[in-house]
């Protein structure tokens, strides 16, 4: 097996979203998922083109933290806390991306989508 199989697949930022609805319920949620990024509590940015990743809903939460922490941070020296929806909600890093997508994500005519914000202190309480 290759180990990068399972990996978030990096895409480019898109200059418009367009259609985005309300949470879209587990029936919904399709077999991929595109994250996007969002620096919080001053956390540093991405550079545009790791701002937004493709990843399969099947892996867990602990795969977007993980390579978040890769581009922020690879040698584990700071803290990084990750938050979903307006409510600023921290899933558990073993909730599979399909059941945070189907409360948190966003979908349109042709994708789904779930905002990740990132930062290296606690920024919500």
């Amino acid at each position: 097996d290759d180990p990068k199989a399972d990996a978030p697949a990096q895409e480019e930022a898109d200059e418009e979203d367009k259609g985005k609805n309300d949470s879209i319920g587990m029936a919904a949620v399709p077999d991929a998922v595109i994250v996007k990024f969002k620096a919080a509590g001053g956390a540093p940015q991405l550079l545009a083109k790791f701002k937004k990743i493709k990843c399969k809903t099947t892996l867990e939460f602990k795969a977007i933290y993980d390579h978040l922490r890769q581009l922020l941070d690879p040698k584990g020296e700071q803290s990084l806390f990750c938050y979903v929806s307006s409510n600023h909600i921290s899933p558990p890093i073993d909730e599979t991306l399909a059941n945070v997508v189907s409360l948190y994500g966003r979908a349109n005519k042709s994708s789904c989508e779930l905002e990740v914000a990132y930062s290296v202190t606690p920024a919500w309480g």
